[in-house]
Formats: structure tokens, sequence, C-alpha cells
């Protein structure tokens, strides 16, 4: 049993190699007959060498073409990571305004909301416009999460200092509001802030990053 589960765990190993193989020769835009040939020498037999590479180009083609972008799918994607980075904004300015902490970790999750959104409402899709898309899109979460925690202390702000109804008079959609919060936000943000930032666009980078394989007769 143990011997046969060896041999097994020794083939998937052989072909993963030989799949690794093709894919990075690939990717370095190798012909066809050169990765046969490295295949060869690396034990495969002719035959097998050839389908193997048939085999694996096939499946990198139907990946390409699942990541494929067109106009439509940007636009979902730019739909998809506004409504992530809407929704984890509010989330991580509601936990802070209700714990009065600021829980920057937090911001990543913002990051990994908008890369799955964007990929998720494009339809799986994935490419480097969609990583700028998910990038900011996670810039505009956080910064929706610091105006929220913002308006609110400012709105603490004035109970202490007017009373309550001074403190209601003010609206989160108040563009005065906004102006303020832009010309503060500098102040604002510590060396952790920027750590949690390259967290969360580095997370959100990350997420609709596609193959980068190059395929004869393709571009990516």
């Amino acid at each position: 049993m143990n011997q046969s589960m060896d041999k097994k765990d020794a083939n998937a190993d052989a072909n993963q190699k030989y799949y690794d193989i093709i894919v990075s020769e690939l990717t370095a835009g190798t012909d066809k007959n050169t990765i046969i040939a490295k295949l060869t020498e690396k034990g495969m037999s002719s035959a097998d060498a050839d389908f193997t590479y048939n085999q694996v180009l096939s499946e990198l083609k139907e990946i390409q073409k699942r990541e494929e972008l067109d106009s439509q799918s940007i636009v979902k994607g730019i739909v998809g990571g506004i409504l992530a980075a809407a929704v984890g904004g509010i989330i991580w300015g509601a936990i802070a305004t209700w714990t009065n902490y600021e829980i920057g970790y937090l911001a990543i999750g913002i990051g990994f909301l908008c890369g799955a959104g964007v990929v998720y409402i494009s339809g799986g899709k994935k490419g480097r416009i969609l990583q700028v898309i998910a990038t900011l899109t996670s810039l505009l979460g956080i910064l929706t999460g610091k105006y929220i925690i913002y308006f609110y202390a400012l709105k603490k702000e004035l109970i202490k200092q007017s009373g309550a109804q001074a403190a209601d008079s003010i609206s989160i959609l108040s563009v005065k509001i906004v102006t303020i919060f832009i010309e503060v936000l500098p102040k604002m943000v510590t060396p952790y802030d920027a750590l949690w930032v390259i967290l969360a666009i580095t997370t959100a980078w990350r997420f609709p990053q596609g193959s980068g394989i190059k395929l004869p007769g393709t571009q990516l």
C-alpha cells in the first residue's frame, strides 16, 4: 500500500515538473519543438512530450479565455470594486466609531474585499487593468472608512462644545465637511496607517493578477 502511494506521489511530482517546464518555457516564448526537445531530455518519450505539451497548452488557453478582458467586464470590475470599497469602508468606520478604536489591520480586509469584488462582479476576469481598479478602489474604501471615523469624531466634539442640536445639524454628505476632511487628512495619517494602506493595496493588487502566460499566437 505504501509503495503504491509512493509511486503515485512520484508520478504526481514528475507531472508537476513537466507542467512547470512547459509553463516556464511558454512564458519565455519558447517554440513547441524546443519545449518538446527539453521534455525528452528529462526522460519523456517524444509522443508523451507532444501529448503533454498539447494538453497543458489547451488548459492554459482556457485560463486565458476565462481571464480575457473586454469593456463590459472592465465596467463590471469598476462597479464591483466601488461596491466593495463602500461596504468595507462603512464596516471599518462603523467598528472604529462603535469601539472608539481604529483597528488598522481591517484595512487589509478592505483590500481583500475590493480585489474579490472586482474579480467576482467581472465574472472571474483577471488582468492588469483589474489590478489597477482593485488598488484604486481599495484606497477609496480606506478613505471612506477614515471619513466616517472623522465625521463621527467631529460630531462628538460638537456635542461637547455646542450641544446635540449643533451636532445634528451637520450631514455626513456635506461638501463642506468632506472638504475639511481632505484638508486635515495628511495630519490624520500615521506611519501605522501608511503600513496598513500598503498591505491593503498589495492584497487588492494580487487578487485579480492574471496568469501572465504568453501563449503561441496569442497575447495577454
